[in-house]
């Protein structure tokens, strides 16, 4: 009797690759040192405007503080060191905090509240 031909076995099909109902999200892009360092602000440049300073006219900007909603002054003009977009897609500036005012101008205790 002939010994019987050795078949050789199928190959096992391929699983579908699964597919994710959502994106992972996008990491935050990583702050260079010195920006972890140093203390920032979220502004909305949405809200932005330029003025003078009603005690020491210096030219000033003031911009939406995101965190609290107020307004905030800075010395103009306002340079911001990063920008994000939020979930309504504003865009948020992220600024030095040195930069306020509040730091510069002789009268700013009479301007707090």
């Amino acid at each position: 009797m002939e010994p019987e031909p050795e078949l050789e076995p199928e190959p096992e099909p391929e699983p579908e690759p699964e597919l994710d109902p959502e994106p992972e999200p996008e990491p935050e892009p990583e702050m260079e040192p010195e920006l972890e360092r140093m203390k920032t602000i979220e502004v909305y440049a949405d809200t932005r405007f330029t003025t003078l300073c009603r005690s020491c006219k210096a030219d000033i900007e003031f911009g939406q503080n995101v965190k609290t909603g107020r307004s905030m002054p800075f010395n103009a003009p306002i340079v911001a060191l990063r920008t994000r977009h939020d979930d309504a897609h504003r865009l948020i500036e992220i600024v030095d905090l040195s930069t306020s005012h509040f730091g510069s101008c002789p009268d700013a205790n009479k301007w707090r509240t």
